[in-house]
């Protein structure tokens, strides 16, 4: 316990590469390391193929830049998102260290999770005749024990790392004033194309 507060205190993250090492010797060590590198390039391949997509998505139905609807001649993929997405990237590695990047994601993440379940409440009070293929368990209780739940991880992340977690605010809400803005955009050219 006292090497792992130790290795903690000098904000080394690592503990299952030390523990691997001392179990396993170099070759735990080097184990570890490979299934680490291994989870980051699957990782990164999900998110490579998946995040321009949407904004290229979003750019067909109106509601981003024209650009990031353009696809490459030769490899036919949006390469705007990419570019961008790619920039994005190296900007937080450069500004933020490991713990702030985890917390910035696992934040953003309890965000969307609240927001998804607290949805559930709300479409089922809007939507009363809407079918229901899926029963909650004990609904509404455990809606919104759960809602309450992640709120306090919000509340506690906030507390804790405050600069992240703004960050973690920020970035969906510039996305929320992007939508608004396209969303409007689009409903007044509509207007228009049906005057004429």
């Amino acid at each position: 316990m006292e090497e792992i507060e130790t290795l903690l205190a000098n904000g080394d993250f690592y503990l299952g590469t030390h523990a691997a090492s001392k179990l396993m010797g170099n070759g735990g060590q080097l184990l570890v390391t490979a299934a680490m590198v291994i989870a980051m390039f699957g990782s990164l391949n999900g998110c490579i193929l998946a995040f321009p997509r949407m904004y290229y998505a979003m750019s067909e139905e109106g509601h981003f830049f024209e650009s990031f609807k353009k696809l490459h001649p030769k490899y036919k993929v949006p390469y705007m998102p990419l570019i961008v997405q790619c920039g994005i990237s190296i900007a937080l590695v450069m500004l933020r260290d490991l713990n702030q990047l985890t917390s910035l994601v696992v934040f953003s993440g309890m965000l969307f999770n609240t927001l998804s379940i607290f949805a559930v409440y709300i479409y089922r009070k809007k939507f009363p005749d809407l079918e229901r293929p899926y029963k909650v368990f004990l609904y509404p209780f455990t809606v919104i024990l759960t809602t309450l739940i992640f709120m306090g991880l919000l509340v506690n992340t906030l507390i804790e790392d405050p600069v992240t977690s703004i960050i973690g605010l920020v970035v969906p809400a510039i996305g929320v004033l992007f939508y608004i803005y396209f969303d409007r955009k689009n409903k007044v050219q509509d207007e228009s194309f049906e005057t004429i």
